[in-house]
């Protein structure tokens, strides 16, 4: 596996026998979305990293489950090119039947969740409270904090989880849940698109309610000053209309 006509930096290898490419820009946006330029201090430093890691973790897991699920329908061999805030996975072909073009997709969105299911559970293993690690996962750190039970909370105490595990296990679950379910709105170029596309057999309908969907979270976003957010909502509704237009235009041209 070469990088050739890659950028340069870019980072080869493979998993499973998928080969997987790395560029320079999208370890650069990670650390931009982990708040890089908000840094004041050594803690600071540590958790862009540990976001910066878990991150690429977690959108490397994500692109795997669309290759998988992909390999298994077609028989050909995915590639992996992480390139921007996200990646792609690109097929030799498209699966034939709908159904499985659907499951491709949706085995993206699932794929997201495992490494925080896989982190709920190592720290509940920790504390001695794996049967909890749902709580954990989905009301756990990430979210409410202080209204875990209290037996859990007092297992946290004793447990000797270091400040450092804590915070790379809430991270983990917080990026896995958030990332996985926000794949999930209907819009393009996120999966949820796709998935609503496939479901309606309307791609063009479905870049409409994706452009709408879009303004209404960049609006949103600026009422509430996340910038980040606004820009990510102006974007989303950019390749929206962009996609509007596109199928418009196709339509008429048959």
């Amino acid at each position: 596996m070469d990088t050739e006509g890659s950028p340069k930096g870019t980072i080869a290898f493979r998993l499973f026998g998928i080969p997987i490419y790395i560029t320079p820009f999208t370890w650069l946006l990670l650390a931009i979305l982990g708040g890089g330029f908000g840094m004041r201090s050594a803690n600071d430093l540590r958790d862009l990293a540990l976001f910066v890691v878990i991150g690429m973790v977690t959108l490397i897991v994500h692109e795997l489950g669309h290759a998988l699920a992909g390999r298994a329908f077609t028989g050909g061999t995915p590639v992996i090119v992480m390139a921007g805030l996200g990646g792609a996975t690109y097929q030799e072909k498209r699966p034939e039947k709908g159904w499985q073009y659907f499951l491709m997709v949706l085995a993206g969105p699932l794929a997201t969740l495992l490494p925080g299911m896989v982190a709920a559970v190592v720290l509940g293993l920790r504390i001695g409270h794996v049967a909890d690690a749902h709580q954990l996962y989905l009301f756990g750190l990430p979210f409410i904090d202080y209204d875990l039970p209290y037996s859990l909370r007092w297992d946290f105490a004793t447990s000797g989880v270091t400040e450092i595990e804590l915070a790379a296990y809430g991270l983990a679950m917080a990026i896995s849940f958030v990332w996985g379910v926000f794949n999930l709105l209907p819009m393009f170029p996120l999966d949820g698109g796709r998935l609503l596309g496939t479901l309606i057999n309307n791609e063009r309908v479905a870049s409409g309610i994706g452009l709408v969907l879009a303004l209404a979270f960049a609006v949103w976003s600026l009422a509430e000053g996340v910038w980040f957010n606004v820009l990510l909502g102006g974007y989303l509704a950019y390749i929206n209309f962009n996609f509007l237009r596109a199928t418009g235009a196709g339509a008429q041209g048959e």
